[in-house]
C-alpha cells in the first residue's frame, strides 16, 4: 500500500536515530519530514518518487545520515523555506536529479563535511536563498552542474573548504546566474568547459582558490551575462590548452579586482571583450605561467 509518508514529525524536538528507510515507490511525499528543532542521527533513508528528507522549519540537526534518491523533480535533501538547519557529516546523493535544494527562504543554513552527488543534467546541490553556509563538503556530478546558486535571493551565501567537480561538457563546476554578494573561499573547482561560470551576477569574491578546467578549449573562470563588481584573489586559474584562465565577456561593469592570481596552462591568459561604460580592470598581481604557445 502506498503512504505519504515513511516518517512524518507533527512536533518539535524529536529525535530520528538510527532508523533505516527504503522505499521503492510506495511512499509519495518524503521519507521523512521534520518541521523545527528536530534531529535525525545515524540514520538512512532511501526513496523513489518522492524527496528523501524535507525540512519545512528551523534548527534542525542531520549528521551521519545518508539519503538517497533516484528520480529528477525530487530532492534528496529539500530544505523549504526553512532557515538556521544544520546539515554535517552526512551523503546526499541523488543519480536521477537534484540532490540537494534551497529554496528561496531557506536562509542561514549549514551543511558541511558531507558528500553531495547526482549525476543528472541538473545540479548536485542548487541554493536559491541567502546566508547559507557550505563548508568541507566534497560537491561532484558527472552529467551536469556541480552547484549552482540562483536568482536574486541568493545572496550573502559562503562555500568554503570544499571541492566542486563537474565532468560534463557544456556545464560548469560552479554556476552562479543573478546573484550577489557571495563569497567562495579556499575551495577546489574543477569543471570540463567552464570551472566557475558567472552570469548576471554582482560581487562576487573568489579567494585563495583553484579553478580548473578539463576540457582542451576549457575555460577556468568566465564572466558574463552584465555581471558586475567581481574579486579574485589569492587564486590559480587552469584553463584548457586551447583555452582560457579568465574570459571577460561582453558587457560586464563596475570593478572586477585581481590580486595574487596565477593563470596557467591555457593558451590566452585573459581575454578581454568590450565591457559596458565605467567598466574598471584593477590589477595588483597577475603570474603567467607555463600558458600553451602558439
Amino acid at each position: 500500500n502506498s503512504v505519504t509518508y515513511g516518517i512524518y514529525v507533527s512536533s518539535s524536538y524529536v529525535t530520528i536515530s538510527s532508523v533505516s528507510i527504503f522505499n521503492t515507490g510506495n511512499i509519495q511525499s518524503a521519507g521523512v519530514l521534520v518541521p523545527s528543532w528536530s534531529s535525525v542521527l545515524y540514520s538512512s533513508i532511501s526513496v523513489q518518487t518522492a524527496h528523501g528528507l524535507v525540512m519545512t522549519g528551523s534548527n534542525n540537526t542531520v549528521s551521519f545520515s545518508t539519503i538517497t534518491d533516484n528520480v529528477s523533480g525530487y530532492f534528496a535533501l529539500y530544505i523549504n523555506a526553512a532557515s538556521s538547519n544544520v546539515v554535517t557529516r552526512s551523503q546526499i546523493s541523488n543519480p536521477g536529479g537534484i540532490a540537494a535544494y534551497l529554496t528561496s527562504n531557506a536562509n542561514y543554513n549549514t551543511i558541511s563535511q558531507s558528500t553531495i552527488t547526482s549525476v543528472s543534467g541538473f545540479a548536485a546541490i542548487e541554493i536559491d536563498s541567502s546566508s547559507n553556509s557550505i563548508s568541507n563538503c566534497a560537491i561532484s556530478n558527472s552529467g551536469g552542474y556541480g552547484l549552482i546558486l540562483a536568482i536574486a535571493g541568493s545572496r550573502h551565501n559562503t562555500i568554503s573548504l570544499s571541492t566542486i567537480t563537474s565532468s560534463a561538457a557544456g556545464y560548469s563546476a560552479l554556476y552562479l546566474t543573478g546573484t550577489a554578494s557571495n563569497t567562495i573561499v579556499d575551495s577546489y573547482i574543477q569543471g570540463s568547459t567552464i570551472a566557475a561560470y558567472i552570469l548576471g551576477s554582482t560581487g562576487t569574491i573568489i579567494n585563495s582558490s583553484v579553478m580548473v578546467a578539463t576540457n582542451t578549449t576549457g575555460d577556468a573562470l568566465f564572466l558574463a551575462g552584465g555581471s558586475v563588481n567581481l574579486t579574485v584573489a589569492s587564486s590559480t586559474l587552469r584553463g584548457g590548452p586551447s583555452g582560457r584562465g579568465l574570459m571577460l565577456a561582453e558587457g560586464n561593469g563596475g570593478l572586477v579586482s585581481i590580486g595574487s592570481v596565477t593563470v596557467t596552462g591555457a593558451a590566452r591568459g585573459l581575454e578581454i571583450s568590450t565591457q559596458a561604460a565605467g567598466f574598471i580592470l584593477a590589477v595588483d598581481s597577475i603570474t603567467f605561467r607555463g600558458l600553451t604557445s602558439g
